[in-house]
């Protein structure tokens, strides 16, 4: 019979996989629209295999986070450990004021400062992520959004 955090485990890991699964789809379908006919197809540019790998390094970097923080959280719960989440909270926040996008690439200074007001309130809470991922999108097109919350929000 499998321990609670085995099946914490096994869950967590089929999740994962289902995530990555999800990740090489949109990739395979996104490369199939890019590359056009089969009679007459043609190389993707270089910035679609750019896109494609900040959000496969995004999506295993966000992946080791997870699994840290779920560890973490499994052996407080072991040890019994108190954990402060506000002072979490509060320190997640004092990072996006001070942090300088070095994954998000080519963004400019007024786009810099956005995404960084648009971070300070979903870690102060008064955006939700679905909210955080819509502004990104009608800043910076679905696409790129989806990279910007991978490699972004934890």
């Amino acid at each position: 019979m499998p321990t609670p955090a085995e099946r914490l485990r096994k869950q967590a890991e089929e999740e994962w996989a289902a995530r990555l699964a999800g990740i090489f789809s949109d990739q395979y379908d996104d490369l199939v629209d890019e590359i056009g006919p089969q009679d007459r197809p043609t190389n993707p540019p270089s910035t679609w295999w750019d896109e494609w790998g900040v959000t496969i390094a995004a999506f295993v970097g966000l992946s080791l986070f997870e699994l840290t923080q779920l560890s973490a959280e499994l052996q407080i719960s072991q040890v019994g450990v108190a954990v402060n989440w506000d002072g979490v909270l509060a320190a997640a926040q004092d990072w996006t004021n001070g942090y300088s996008f070095g994954l998000v690439r080519d963004l400019n200074a007024t786009s810099q400062q956005a995404l960084q007001g648009l971070l300070n309130n979903y870690y102060a809470g008064r955006t939700d992520y679905d909210t955080l991922l819509s502004m990104l999108e009608s800043r910076f097109g679905p696409t790129r959004a989806a990279s910007i919350a991978a490699t972004e929000v934890p």
